[in-house]
């Protein structure tokens, strides 16, 4: 019997495996005509050792994930169109 699947939520950090996470969610939502959630994750472990963090660099970094994460929409948009 398989599952089925209603909404997927799927986190994205820009990383290799993240981006294998999220093409296998889009497989399964499309598959499942679920609702696709996506989340963007910034590990601020990153920052603890940088001297000269300011809100200059969390401005950056927050716009780099608004970035990100738009293309990632584009991208679940693009593969939804197809069915």
């Amino acid at each position: 019997m398989l599952q089925q699947y209603n909404h997927i939520l799927v986190a994205i950090d820009g990383s290799y495996e993240s981006e294998l996470a999220f093409k296998k969610a889009v497989a399964v939502a499309k598959r499942n005509n679920a609702e696709l959630y996506l989340i963007h994750i910034v590990d601020t472990r990153a920052f603890q050792n940088v001297s000269s963090f300011d809100s200059a660099m969390v401005e950056q970094v927050t716009e780099t994930a608004k970035q990100t994460m738009n293309q990632y929409v584009e991208t679940a948009k693009k593969k939804a169109s197809t069915m």
